[in-house]
């Protein structure tokens, strides 16, 4: 295990500085806490990622102790998890298989949250977006610029967005809306490049169908 990966995760097991949240490694005395930077990293998680995806967050209390902190998976795979494979081996060209607990992850992805812990209220609780920015900013920054250093991240989600372009410091157009379309995404360190993309699950198709989502995706695959 990468000694900065250990350190950045042990932090993350530490913190409790947001309300209405509850860490992995306090919820059932962190029976089903997992030592990555959150639970969906289990799927996918190499630190030698040409792409890391940043998601919005793990769901409930509910869902995490029901499915024991794994990603959902097989018949009970979530719709935000089925797209978002589609997208990735239609969109980004990659090749990505549904999560197994025997570990099959691809060595090119690498998934997080842009919230780490686990909501106490019910699936569709709004996440505010302080949580997004402390976690975006102590967690985030460092996993990506100190030890990942993808080619290509990719947001899903606004407050996911707002997350990085604050832990990040961007000037760029605080509505998501305004900037999905980019053409070449958002220089963010070095040659790493930012792609800020609607959330795939059933409230971010509302606002952007899933044909404009892959076409958006699309967009990504000439950088890899």
């Amino acid at each position: 295990m990468n000694e900065k990966y250990a350190a950045l995760v042990a932090q993350r097991k530490k913190c409790d500085i947001c309300g209405g949240l509850s860490n992995p490694s306090k919820i059932d005395n962190g029976r089903y806490d997992c030592d990555h930077i959150g639970a969906w990293s289990l799927w996918q998680g190499s630190l030698d990622a040409k792409v890391v995806i940043v998601g919005q967050d793990f769901s409930e209390l509910a869902f995490f102790n029901e499915n024991g902190g794994q990603p959902s998976t097989g018949p009970h795979m979530s719709p935000t998890n089925r797209n978002l494979m589609i997208l990735i081996q239609e969109g980004l060209g990659l090749r990505i298989a549904p999560y197994e607990r025997k570990g099959n992850g691809s060595r090119d992805l690498f998934f997080t949250n842009i919230v780490l812990c686990i909501k106490e209220g019910s699936a569709s609780s709004a996440i505010k977006q302080s949580w997004a920015n402390v976690c975006a900013a102590r967690f985030l920054k460092p996993l990506l610029e100190e030890i990942i250093r993808p080619k290509v991240v990719i947001s899903l989600s606004g407050s996911a967005y707002k997350g990085i372009r604050s832990a990040f410091i961007l000037h760029t157009p605080l509505k998501l809306s305004d900037v999905v379309e980019y053409e070449g995404g958002i220089p963010l360190f070095d040659e790493c490049r930012f792609f800020p993309m609607y959330h795939c699950g059933g409230l971010g198709l509302v606002n952007r169908s899933f044909e404009k989502q892959l076409m958006d995706w699309k967009k990504v695959k000439r950088f890899l």
